[in-house]
Parts: C-alpha cells; structure tokens; sequence
C-alpha cells in the first residue's frame, strides 16, 4: 500500500515498543483508505528515499486503534508523531507537502545525527 520499505504497521499492542525504541522514529496516523494518508506516505516515500539517517517509519490504521488515538491525542488524520529514545518530541496535524515537512523535521534529524 505505502511506498515506504521501511514501513512498520503497528498497532495498539506494538505501537508502545515502537516508541520506546532508541533513535529517531516516525509514527503516521492514518486511515489505510484515506486519500491523504495515502499522499502523505508518499512525501515520505519521496522525502526519506535519498536519505542515510537511521530513521525508523511506523504506521497506525487509525480506525483500527482507539487507544492509541486516545494516549497521543490524534484528533485528526493523518497526523505524524515525532519519537526519540522513548519519547514524542513532536506533532505534525494533517497532510504536508515535501518542503513543510523537511522544515519542521530536518533539525530534529541533524540533531539525531550529531548525537550519534
């Protein structure tokens, strides 16, 4: 369905390890259907397919979900989540070209990478 190969469907059960995991990570919220859900894979796709970052890319049907909806407070789809070393440092509502997305996540990146 996504063009992403690192795609990882988690679900309410594996979404909590997912996020404890170490490094950076993404989480989208979608719906598997959903036209912008579907194009905003697809920015991932494009964004993430140049990279070398260790970036680990998850994905929540959201229908399918509820308590994972709840605990990160989705309100609407997709919604990305932000996740580091067990932690969400940050929330992007609703789809985003290509160029919002590298402006609000390419300092999050770098700083990964420095850490490293």
């Amino acid at each position: 369905m996504f063009d992403t190969p690192t795609l990882k469907k988690l679900d309410d059960d594996t979404l909590p390890a997912f996020v404890a995991g170490r490094g950076l990570g993404l989480v989208l919220f979608g719906s598997h259907n959903g036209k912008p859900t579907l194009a905003q894979s697809h920015v991932f796709a494009e964004l993430w397919a140049d990279r070398l970052h260790d970036i680990r890319f998850g994905y929540v049907d959201a229908l399918c979900c509820e308590a994972a909806k709840k605990k990160y407070a989705v309100r609407m789809l997709p919604t990305l989540l932000v996740v580091r070393d067990g932690r969400v440092i940050g929330k992007l509502e609703g789809f985003h070209d290509r160029g919002r997305l590298e402006t609000a996540l390419e300092p999050r990146i770098e700083q990964v990478a420095r850490a490293a």
